[in-house]
């Protein structure tokens, strides 16, 4: 089978990419909150 570390190495890749997702969109939450926290003072 050649498919297989092929589907492998996309799957790693996928979940790699997840991970640096979620860490930009917790970052750019974080941010909208605190602007939010600054607005309202």
């Amino acid at each position: 089978m050649e498919l297989l570390p092929k589907v492998e190495g996309v799957v790693q890749k996928m979940a790699e990419s997840e991970q640096v997702l979620m860490h930009l969109q917790e970052k750019r939450q974080r941010e909208l909150w605190n602007l939010l926290k600054v607005a309202c003072v």
